[in-house]
């Protein structure tokens, strides 16, 4: 996120550390750090609690190794989540897309979603699941006009006050 857009997100603190020379907006985080810890952009605590070294450090350009090893784990861990939610959706869609053509589910198909239930059964890929996702891309294929879907109660007024178009 660039400085400015942070401001416009209401984050003027945090954008401003951006927007002035780096060794200015490191002495403002590390006052940031001492003042409200050390938070996600929205506020909530990525450590329990900031000591005065880690102040120190981050005032003078570093990051502390606590800090630096939190964001390592979260990272990793979004990584993960975000590997397994593509996963179930590629073979959604696989499924989705045989049943909306009419088709049965493939042996593979199932095979696939065997698999991923085995390995991540907190998160199956079930009956209801599927239905649900189907119908879901079929609302959104009704509701697509042209290539793009508009939120329903948004769709009317956005498309009266589109440009004209040149072509058509």
């Amino acid at each position: 996120m660039t400085g400015a857009s942070m401001i416009a997100d209401g984050q003027a603190y945090r954008g401003a550390e951006r927007m002035v020379p780096k060794f200015i907006g490191n002495a403002m985080k590390g006052g940031r750090y001492a003042t409200d810890g050390v938070t996600t952009y929205y506020g909530d605590d990525l450590l329990e609690s900031v000591n005065p070294w880690q102040v120190l450090t981050t005032t003078v350009g570093f990051t502390p190794a606590e800090v630096a090893e939190r964001y390592a784990v979260n990272n990793r861990l979004k990584l993960k989540e975000k590997r397994i939610t593509d996963r179930r959706k590629d073979i959604m869609r696989e499924v989705g897309d045989a049943m909306r053509a009419g088709k049965p589910i493939s042996p593979a198909s199932v095979d696939k979603i065997r698999a991923f239930n085995r390995e991540w059964p907190e998160y199956p890929i079930t009956t209801a699941s599927i239905r649900q996702s189907v119908q879901s891309r079929n609302r959104a294929s009704q509701r697509n006009e042209f290539g793009v879907a508009l939120n329903p109660k948004l769709n009317d007024r956005l498309r009266a006050e589109r440009a004209p178009m040149v072509y058509n």
